[in-house]
């Protein structure tokens, strides 16, 4: 019996739930044609306040990064952020919440290097685009790159 707790305790707490993202990120929202518009969110898992936006990029081995397809409304909001700071990746908590049954990682994804500022970071995209619950921005920083690339 208490082997089964443990195991219980251990599943609980051990499995991450690859459904819902609720994390730090760096967001990118845009304009794609024909009215739709596309948001790139790059995940920065255990963001440390105390360290810089670059340190924390920096200590990521591998970074995950969602395409996601936006409101006209949504897109407004962060275009209009991204001049005020002018930044092209504005630091956001996200939380994204994936339709019923579907992980991240069922998605299709394309494995890049991409630099932020200084920093060049392998990087899986995942291609979700309209295939998900919703998108709730937590808080927007004033915070982010100037490009990315």
């Amino acid at each position: 019996m208490r082997l089964l707790s443990v195991l219980l305790v251990f599943l609980f707490f051990g499995c991450s739930n690859k459904n819902e993202i609720n994390e730090m990120t760096l967001l990118r929202g845009y304009y794609i044609g024909h009215d739709r518009y596309n948001a790139n969110i790059y995940v920065i898992k255990n963001y440390d306040k105390a360290k810089t936006l670059l340190e924390n990029i920096e200590k990521q081995d591998t970074l995950r990064s969602f395409f996601l397809s936006i409101t006209q409304d949504e897109a407004k909001i962060l275009i209009k952020q991204e001049k005020k700071y002018k930044k092209e990746l504005l630091l956001a908590k996200v939380h994204i919440k994936l339709n019923d049954l579907k992980e991240y990682t069922d998605y299709r994804n394309q494995y890049h290097l991409q630099s932020f500022d200084t920093l060049r970071k392998p990087i899986y995209f995942y291609e979700i685009f309209d295939d998900y619950k919703s998108l709730k921005i937590i808080e927007l920083y004033d915070d982010g790159l100037i490009k990315e690339g």
